[in-house]
C-alpha cells in the first residue's frame, strides 16, 4: 500500500522526561482494558515536542503485554488517499480473520485496501465501517486490541469513517484508542472530532505534552549526541529550544560542529524552529544522502535493499544519512 510508514518498526529510544504520562497513559489504558470499557488517550503537543516517542513507548510496552495493536502513521502526503490509513491497521489482522468476514464485506474491505480489484459498483462505506467492526470484535474476543495512530490529523477521511462507525458500536469490550495530534500552528490545541472525541471525556485521557526540563535535555542530549554538555551550554539551549526535544538535538548537533560552540550570544542563523532546524539538517547533507531522504520520504514503505535499487534505476548513488 503506497504510503505507510512502519510505526514501531524502529526500536524507540530511551524516553527521557515523560514518566509522570506514560504512567497515566498505561493506568488508564489497563483500567480499561480490565473493565472491558472502551477508552481513548489523546497525546497532543507541538511539533517537535514528543508526541510521537510517548505515542510510541505507549504502542510498544501495551503491545509486549499480550495486547493487539493495529497500528497506522500517516503523512500529510496520505491524507487525501482514501482507505490508506485503514490498510496500514488491518496488515496486523491475521488473513483467516478477513478471510471469515461476510463475502460482501470480505470484497467491500479487499477493494479499499487494494487487496482486490474494483468492481463496476461503488464502494460503500457502511460495508467498510461492518467489516473493520466485525474483525475488532473477534478480536477482542481473544485479547485486549489497542488501535494506534500516530498523527491523526493526517489520517484520510475514509479510515476515521470507517473506525467511527466501527467504534461507536463497541460496548462492553477490552478495546482502545490511543493517538497523538498536532497542536495548530499558533499552538492552541486542536479541538476535538468524531475520532478524538470518539467516548467522551469521561472515557478519554488528554495528554499535553509541554516541554522538556533542562534535566531531561541534559539526558537526551548525551543519549542521542553522547556528549554531556556543560550547565551553561545546556541552560542556552533549554532557552532557545524552548524544551522541545527535536529543536534541542539540532541545536546540540550544531553546538558540536567546528566552530560551532554555543556561546553566551546566540549565532549567526541559530534556527528557532522545528521547520527551520530540519531544514539546516538536511541542507548540511551530501547531495548524494539528500536524494536518498528524498527517495525514502516519497517511498516510504519500501526497505532499505527495495530504495537501493529503486535509487539504482534513477542513476542515484544510494547512501543512508
Amino acid at each position: 500500500m503506497a504510503g505507510s510508514r512502519p510505526p514501531v518498526a524502529i526500536p524507540a529510544a530511551p524516553l527521557v522526561g515523560r514518566a509522570a504520562e506514560v504512567d497515566a497513559a498505561s493506568r488508564f489504558l489497563a483500567d480499561g482494558f480490565a473493565s472491558f470499557e472502551p477508552r481513548a488517550v489523546v497525546v497532543r503537543g507541538d511539533p517537535g515536542i514528543g508526541k510521537t516517542a510517548v505515542w510510541r513507548h505507549l504502542v510498544e510496552s501495551v503491545g509486549g503485554d499480550g495486547t493487539r495493536v493495529l497500528a497506522a502513521a500517516p503523512t500529510s502526503a496520505e491524507s487525501e488517499l482514501a482507505y490508506a490509513g485503514l490498510a496500514d491497521l488491518i496488515e496486523a489482522v491475521p488473513d483467516d480473520l478477513i478471510e471469515a468476514l461476510p463475502g460482501p464485506q470480505r470484497h467491500g474491505l479487499g477493494v479499499a485496501t487494494l487487496r482486490e480489484e474494483a468492481g463496476v459498483e461503488p464502494l460503500d462505506p457502511r460495508t467498510i465501517g461492518t467489516a473493520i467492526l466485525g474483525l475488532v470484535r473477534t478480536l477482542a474476543s481473544r485479547s485486549a486490541v489497542l488501535i494506534a495512530i500516530d498523527d491523526r490529523q493526517w489520517l484520510d477521511r475514509a479510515s476515521a469513517d470507517a473506525l467511527v462507525f466501527a467504534l461507536r458500536r463497541i460496548v462492553r469490550e477490552p478495546v482502545a484508542v490511543l493517538l497523538s495530534i498536532r497542536t495548530d500552528q499558533d499552538g492552541a490545541a486542536v479541538e476535538d472530532d468524531d475520532v478524538t472525541g470518539l467516548f467522551g471525556p469521561d472515557r478519554t485521557l488528554q495528554l499535553e505534552i509541554g516541554p522538556l526540563t533542562a534535566g531531561a535535555l541534559f539526558q537526551l542530549l548525551r543519549n542521542r549526541l553522547g556528549h554531556a554538555f556543560p550547565r551553561p551550554t545546556l541552560i542556552r539551549i533549554a532557552n532557545w529550544s524552548g524544551g522541545n526535544a527535536l529543536l534541542a538535538i539540532e541545536l546540540g548537533r550544531l553546538g558540536l560542529q567546528p566552530g560551532g560552540l554555543i556561546g553566551a550570544e546566540a549565532p549567526s542563523g541559530l534556527p528557532r524552529t522545528v521547520t527551520a532546524a530540519v531544514t539546516r539538517r538536511l541542507s548540511s547533507l551530501p547531495a548524494e544522502e539528500r536524494r536518498s531522504v528524498l527517495l525514502a520520504a516519497l517511498a516510504p514503505e519500501l526497505t532499505a535493499t527495495e530504495l537501493g535499487e529503486a535509487a539504482g534505476g534513477l542513476g542515484w548513488p544510494w547512501t543512508l544519512p
